[in-house]
């Protein structure tokens, strides 16, 4: 089978799986490609986390007083409070430069979120509203509520909502709390379930009757919102009132926007500081618990968990507000006061720009050894052999370049690369060749304009591909004699130059994106690749058949020589799956290290003689174990858009091969049982491994 017709193969099985449920977005509802973006090169300070988390709670607070207890005079959408509830970019420009000198982002390198800007800028509004005045109405929900019949109950509809939401915030943060904690309680051995504490029982029950209220509260809101698209605003007043509703309620939306955004950065970031402070040499081990009081990050979980469920109600509720307005008034919600601030992390807001586009260079030294490791005694006894090779091969060492362009769509990171990402041009090599691709459409046989949209296509759908040939010309290989009885080497009988290759192909999903911020944090996990992985071997073998001596119905088997192989060339492709986990610090920190980890299994068809030259045509089963250790050190300040990178890191890659060639039956009392009889070895197991150094700029 060509290379194009298995990479069209698993590309198609892979992409029936994934395009539907990821084209169809259950990412998280709140993920953002922007504030994974922005904060992605942080460090994970608690004070700065929790700082974040009271952010939030007073940020929705002043939306409240702002809508239902400010009192509100039609003139005040001219020169009073609601005029200066627009935030434009001068204004946001100077709260941020006066938020990063204030503690606790002074002495860190930390991105100062948008809501925290809305947050100063709204108090700011409230204070100026605070003076003492005469009034037309208590409040803006009060004057909105005079547009329509069906909203002359708006206030009233709007504290009921507001309780029900706060009250089923209150009981979910109550039965996660119980909910884990009896998670956590050890199970019995006998795998008896655990009876439900009665406090949990209470707190579910108390949750269900929260959710149906707020439920309850939310319908007839809703309703009352609706109907102002239908106001009549032919009254100077009224069309004041009407528009002077649309600004605080689109800058509220805009809040709840920048909030929710905020939530996995959030989550994620609490996680790391517990983690990073259990790992501490001087201050690690206890329990997450014990460290999360230390840090005083105990409030974090419940604040962000009460935001996420209320600001989902609120993002419903406000958007239906705006929408009707909107409408009514013929205006464009980007046109909105709320939205006139074009910095944020919100996708939706800033929408597809020029820094959407990203570029990731690379600048990297290879070199990769060769070994092989006898499996004389492990996988079974060789003694009788005559023959065995020895392979003496030169490392390869290349020195190479890569560029990828790629760019983010909305709620999806490298939502698709151009051009091929990673297409290696070799810069210099000694001993062989190793080149690299991320190109499906080139592997695919596939050129030109067609080649982009199938990058692409893939892309969307958060398919990660990777080609790797690696060709060994310098070195040989020799035939050893061996004796049959005592099993040591007598001599060289023979010696040719040698020739190594192998190609692999991987098409795999990066499920990180779509795992709980919590356990990213808390397991440092960088990439989680599943997928199909395809190779191509070709290298001069000896084949050994060992087989069962071990008496029927005996426990254990015990494997020995039975016949052994010409030397020949053997040639062996595999289709495996599995998966490739990347663990680390992150590229926040100025050093930090990573692991790798991988795993695959499979078989693949193969073909082989033994002294009679009849061909055998068997299945060939593979296990692939990959594991690397590495360190970063980052060049560049944490808050530059231009990250550069130097990376060093040593990886290891093996794999074991095996042909069962027989299968035993035994009957007993309990049915047939099959063991393996027969079967072959490659003599030992492949050992790829070597350093990596790289230069890594991303813009």
């Amino acid at each position: 089978m060509s290379l194009a017709r298995l990479a069209r193969g698993g590309l198609g099985l892979l992409l029936a799986a994934l395009a539907a449920p990821t084209l169809g977005g259950c990412a998280p509802a709140t993920f953002n490609v922007r504030a994974a973006r922005a904060f992605a090169n942080e460090e994970a300070v608690p004070e700065v986390v929790i700082d974040r988390a009271r952010d939030l709670a007073a940020a929705r607070a002043l939306v409240g007083q702002l809508l239902a207890a400010t009192p509100y005079s039609p003139s005040d959408g001219a020169g009073g409070w609601v005029a200066m509830l627009g935030l434009d970019g001068t204004v946001g420009d100077r709260l941020k430069a006066e938020l990063a000198s204030k503690p606790p982002y002074e002495s860190h390198e930390h991105e100062i979120p948008t809501v925290k800007i809305y947050r100063a800028h709204l108090e700011r509004v409230a204070r100026s509203a605070a003076t003492p005045r005469a009034a037309t109405y208590p409040s803006v929900l009060d004057a909105v509520a005079t547009l329509t019949p069906e909203a002359k109950n708006l206030k009233g509809l709007w504290a009921r909502y507001a309780l029900a939401v706060n009250a089923h915030g209150d009981a979910l943060v109550v039965e996660s709390r119980l909910a884990e904690a009896f998670a956590r309680q050890p199970r019995p051995r006998d795998g008896a379930p655990l009876p439900v504490p009665s406090e949990l029982v209470e707190a579910r029950r108390v949750l269900a009757v929260a959710t149906t209220q707020a439920a309850a509260a939310e319908a007839p809101l809703v309703a009352a919102l609706d109907s102002l698209a239908r106001a009549d605003t032919s009254d100077p007043v009224k069309d004041r009132v009407a528009r002077d509703g649309l600004a605080v309620f689109s800058v509220a939306l805009r809040v709840t926007l920048e909030g929710q955004a905020l939530v996995p950065v959030l989550r994620g970031q609490a996680a790391r500081a517990i983690q990073s402070a259990q790992r501490d040499i001087f201050t690690g081990g206890g329990s997450a618990a014990e460290h999360e009081e230390r840090l005083g990050l105990s409030e974090v979980p419940g604040r962000a968990q009460r935001f996420e469920a209320s600001s989902a109600a609120d993002e419903r509720v406000l958007s239906r507000a705006v929408s009707a307005l909107a409408t009514e008034l013929h205006t464009e919600r980007e046109a909105t006061a709320g939205f006139r601030y074009r910095q944020s992390i919100v996708d939706q807001v800033v929408g597809v720009q020029w820094d959407s586009i990203r570029a990731h260079a690379k600048l990297d030294g290879e070199v990769l050894f060769y070994n092989q490791i006898s499996t004389n005694g492990v996988a079974g006894d060789y003694t009788g052999r005559t023959r065995r090779l020895q392979y003496d091969v030169a490392p390869v060492a290349m020195v190479g370049a890569r560029l990828i362009v790629a760019f983010d769509w909305l709620h999806l990171q490298n939502a698709a690369s151009l051009n091929g990402a990673f297409t290696t041009d070799r810069l210099f090599g000694a001993n062989g060749t190793i080149q690299s691709s991320g190109s499906l459409g080139e592997r695919l046989g596939l050129t030109g304009f067609a080649s982009d949209i199938l990058d692409i296509g893939a892309g969307l759908v958060g398919i990660r591909t990777r080609l790797k040939n690696a060709t060994f010309t310098a070195g040989q290989v020799r035939e050893i004699a061996v004796d049959p009885t005592t099993g040591q080497d007598t001599g060289e009988v023979s010696r040719a130059p040698l020739r190594l290759s192998f190609t692999q192909l991987d098409i795999g999903y990066d499920i990180a994106g779509h795992l709980p911020p919590e356990a990213v944090g808390r397991l440092w996990i960088e990439e989680t690749v599943l997928g199909f992985r395809y190779m191509s071997y070709r290298l001069p073998r000896i084949l050994y058949e060992l087989k069962d001596v071990a008496p029927p119905g005996s426990e254990g088997q015990n494997f020995k020589f039975d016949r052994e192989s010409p030397a020949q060339q053997l040639t062996t492709q595999y289709y495996m799956g599995g998966g490739t986990f990347r663990f680390g610090q992150g590229e926040g920190r100025m050093v930090s290290l990573f692991g790798d980890l991988g795993f695959y299994g499979g078989a693949g068809p193969s073909r082989y003689f033994f002294a009679n030259l009849n061909v055998e045509k068997p299945t060939v089963i593979v296990l692939d174990g990959s594991a690397g250790l590495g360190g970063r050190l980052r060049l560049t300040p944490r808050r530059s858009r231009l990250r550069v990178l130097l990376e060093l890191q040593y990886h290891a890659e093996i794999f074991y091969q095996t042909v069962i060639s027989g299968l035993r039956a035994t009957e007993s009392d309990k049915g047939t049982t099959y063991t393996v009889d027969k079967k072959v070895e490659l003599g030992g197991t492949d050992l790829f491994h070597g350093p990596r150094l790289q230069l890594v700029g991303v813009f």
